[in-house]
């Protein structure tokens, strides 16, 4: 519903980023308060791309399709935190993650 799919690599959630999540504590303590204020939290991120597949093709090339899966798109959404029916206020779990997780295709421009 907030818009992120799973494999989505969070490069700002709000204010946090890379050199100021403290261990994705800085994520865990702007949530509750986004929540309780009911305001939006924009997010940068960076989302695979899926292989562009002409209708009627059943076989893409491979390598075309490989390279699409390793392309991201670079794009902001925004989710506002709140109860919903499981744990947390986001509906998601953030992990952390470090450089050699991405691949080198990967436009991170400054991050």
């Amino acid at each position: 519903e907030a818009g992120l799919v799973e494999g989505d690599l969070l490069l700002r959630f709000g204010p946090v980023h890379h050199l100021n999540h403290r261990d994705l504590r800085a994520v865990l303590e702007l949530v509750p308060t986004a929540a309780a204020n009911q305001d939006e939290v924009a997010i940068t991120l960076l989302r695979r791309e899926q292989p562009s597949v002409e209708p009627g093709w059943t076989h893409p090339a491979a390598d075309e399709a490989a390279a699409a899966e390793r392309r991201r798109r670079r794009m902001i959404v925004k989710i506002r935190p709140r109860p919903w029916s499981g744990r947390g206020l986001l509906g998601c779990h953030i992990k952390a993650y470090d450089d050699a997780q991405l691949d080198t295709t990967d436009d991170v421009g400054g991050h």
